[in-house]
């Protein structure tokens, strides 16, 4: 990761959570060092907790963005993940191909088809930061 974001003529840090109590001070620290952004990784403290996480980010005036729609739901700034209801609907098919007797090993491995981008623009206002127009018009959802 660090090598791609040096091509770009960026620098990143990466900084690792082990438990849901790390994430204010993490992110008192970032507010504090930080000049861009934050992108978290999906991890189950994220995934379980998108809300409470966007919430903190927000507190911490952090532009921040996951591949969990409920954190741009929840008052992050940024999501941009698969679409996980079609997720669950790709699944669910082929649950029903093995069921009907094909075997797994026999079935293609099968990415998402659809990513999903949302942008929060009260998140976005509070932060004191504005989107670009080239992010609303791809956006899927914005939310004002």
């Amino acid at each position: 990761m660090k090598a791609a974001v040096a091509q770009l003529g960026a620098a990143a840090e990466i900084v690792e959570m082990h438990s849901a109590d790390e994430l204010d001070v993490i992110f008192r620290r970032l507010s504090r060092d930080l000049t861009g952004g934050v992108l978290m990784l999906s991890s189950p403290v994220v995934g379980t907790n998108p809300g409470w996480v966007a919430g903190l980010a927000l507190a911490h005036k952090l532009p921040a963005i996951t591949l969990f729609a409920e954190f741009a739901h929840g008052g992050g700034l940024l999501s941009y993940g698969p679409d996980t209801p079609a997720m669950y609907r790709q699944a669910g098919i082929l649950v029903r191909k093995v069921m009907q007797g094909e075997k797994a090993a026999d079935l293609p491995i099968e990415r998402p088809a659809r990513f999903l981008l949302a942008v929060n623009l009260r998140s976005a206002k509070a932060i004191g930061i504005g989107v670009p127009t080239s992010i609303l018009v791809r956006a899927d959802e914005v939310i004002e």
